[in-house]
């Protein structure tokens, strides 16, 4: 278990020397979360030895201002987020951009900019697990979204403006039951992107 965690330590430093000579931080907030303990589980467990305990959330632009959303056939009814995907052990945040997004849409975004760099600190009791997010706004794309990878699952896609990705943030904040510890984990992206492309003056 020691040497795992110095790995996945070690791997996350890569990324972010990397991103540090690319795009640039910005160091953002941390967001501190009360989650169940099977939440707790599931982030040090559900990417084995690709686990470098950060992600990167797109942001992908589209014409009139929106962005694209994607959902999956288990998700609560009506439920849509930002896409999201880990940055594997050796690659940059920026390289996992890209890859992630031609996996979940087929589109050829390139990374424009880090929006923010948050830290999703998720609190169980005495457990405590830290994943950085580094939330990328892409260039514009027109295509049609297509996965390229069916193992991610997406089911659907959705287009909103930046004032609708706050009620996004505020349905996955509510979400109860098994998915209420996932919903406060996906919210805050969608806070901190609906926050920048209104500053941006993205169509509302």
């Amino acid at each position: 278990m020691e040497k795992a965690i110095i790995a996945s330590k070690v791997a996350h430093c890569s990324a972010v020397c990397s991103l540090q000579k690319g795009l640039g931080i910005m160091r953002g907030r941390v967001f501190e979360l009360q989650v169940e303990p099977s939440f707790i589980e599931y982030l040090v467990t559900n990417r084995g030895s690709e686990d470098t305990r950060s992600e990167v959330v797109m942001v992908l632009p589209r014409p009139c201002g929106r962005v694209i959303l994607v959902t999956k056939p288990f998700y609560p009814e009506s439920v849509y987020r930002l896409p999201s995907g880990g940055v594997k052990p050796g690659e940059s945040p920026e390289e996992a951009f890209v890859r992630e997004v031609n996996e979940e849409t087929g589109l050829r975004s390139e990374p424009m900019r880090v929006i923010e760099q948050t830290i999703l600190r998720c609190c169980s009791a005495s457990d405590v697990v830290e994943i950085t997010s580094y939330i990328m706004l892409g260039s514009l794309t027109t295509e049609e979204p297509r996965p390229e990878d069916s193992g991610e699952q997406i089911s659907g896609f959705q287009e909103v403006t930046a004032s609708e990705l706050r009620s996004v943030a505020e349905k996955l904040q509510n979400l109860t039951g098994s998915w209420r510890s996932w919903g406060l984990f996906r919210a805050p992206a969608h806070l901190v992107a609906a926050e920048y492309l209104t500053a941006e003056r993205f169509p509302a």
